[in-house]
Formats: structure tokens, sequence, C-alpha cells
């Protein structure tokens, strides 16, 4: 696998394979890419994609990057992408994970291996456990 989602190249390919092609965003408006769990990516494979970033940025000044990730690769992004990144922590209240939780449990494939007191223990510790962290 390529960078994150992005399939390799062929065998022939050498290391200018990563050089972006740039395309300004014509008279329709501004270029926006929107990257979910970057934190997810490998970090060899983050490192090259946070620099293709930069380089699309100073390209093409217009571009609106959106990205998300867990809090500790921040340093990574401010790093590769300086002045040009603004971010804003999102944490969830315990509502917002009382409510994940009970969406996922709903997916539950196995609903038979699960009684009311345990999806009640689910429900009251793991909400507890990361307001701890």
């Amino acid at each position: 696998m390529g960078l994150g989602c992005l399939p390799e190249r062929p065998a022939l390919a050498r290391p200018t394979a990563y050089r972006p092609a740039y395309h300004r965003p014509g008279p329709l408006g501004t270029l926006f890419i929107c990257i979910d769990a970057l934190d997810e990516c490998p970090p060899g494979h983050r490192i090259k994609l946070l620099y293709l970033l930069n380089q699309i940025l100073q390209k093409s000044p217009g571009a609106r990057i959106f990205m998300t990730g867990r809090p500790h690769i921040l340093g990574e992004v401010e790093k590769h992408l300086g002045g040009s990144a603004a971010t804003r922590s999102i944490t969830p209240t315990k509502n917002d994970i009382i409510t994940f939780l009970r969406a996922k449990l709903k997916e539950d494939t196995m609903p038979g291996a699960m009684d009311e007191s345990l999806e009640q223990e689910i429900i009251q510790n793991i909400p507890e456990a990361v307001s701890e962290m």
C-alpha cells in the first residue's frame, strides 16, 4: 500500500513519484482536501503525506486542508505544515461517548452474547475511564 489508502506506484517508479502534480483551482473556487484519522497512517507514509500537503499549500495558497487525528501527532503536523496549520482540540463529552457506545452496541452481530448488566457496565465504565485520560 502507498500513502495511506493510495495504491503504490508500479515497480519502475522512482522517488520522484512523490512529486505532486499541481493544478491551481479554476474559477469554481477553492481546493479542499479532507484527511480523516491521520494518526492511523504509518509514520513513514505520514511524513511523506505531510510533505506533499505542505508542497500543495505552498503552490496553491487558496488550498484548504481539513485533517483529523489524535493529539500525539500534533507536533508532526506543526513541524511539517508550520504556520500553514491552525489547530483545534476537540474533546468528546461523556454524553458523546455514551451515544457512540449505544450506537455500536446496537450494531452487535452477536446480541445474545451480552446481557443487560454487561451492557450497563460498558456504558458506565468506559466513559469514566476516558474522562480520566
